[in-house]
């Protein structure tokens, strides 16, 4: 189990332990005095149900993860209308020049500085739009996404 946990992601994690916590029950230890008693098939039985899934959060997450990513490849149109207190986007363009970005693979390249601006723009509404969505309180987005697939 410690080898599964060490190769999954926290979410992961945390939907399992919410899974198995559902399944085996939660008391506070303060007040109640539980004792579980079981067979050794009957726990061989739980273990691996407990393994597969644990597995099976693993390949939602690698799928949540990558429907995430392949609706985000693009940034968003830096043309269309963004919201940010305080300033207003795309609107101070007296800006005239060149940038000039190093890509690991080529090199150096120059870019428009305007273009540069508004793809720093865009970068950052998407930026904000995963903290938002990660800041959510006590939501497992893993879990809320497994209840959203047929069976």
């Amino acid at each position: 189990m410690e080898l599964f946990m060490k190769s999954v992601t926290s979410q992961v994690v945390d939907a399992m332990r919410q899974t198995v916590t559902n399944v085996i029950g939660t008391l506070p230890h303060q007040f109640f005095a539980m004792t579980v008693t079981t067979g050794s098939e009957n726990l061989a039985q739980l273990m691996y149900s407990v393994m597969m899934t644990g597995y099976m959060f693993g390949n939602a997450q690698y799928r949540l993860e990558l429907q995430q990513s392949l609706e985000h490849i693009a940034l968003p149109d830096p043309e269309e209308k963004m919201y940010v207190p305080d300033f207003a986007l795309g609107t101070q363009k007296k800006v005239a020049g060149e940038v000039i970005r190093w890509n690991k693979i080529t090199g150096p390249e120059k870019m428009d500085a305007v273009k540069y601006i508004e793809y720093l723009e865009a970068e950052i509404e998407e930026l904000n739009h995963q903290v938002a969505r990660k800041s959510l309180n006590g939501h497992n987005e893993l879990l809320e996404y497994l209840k959203t697939l047929e069976p």
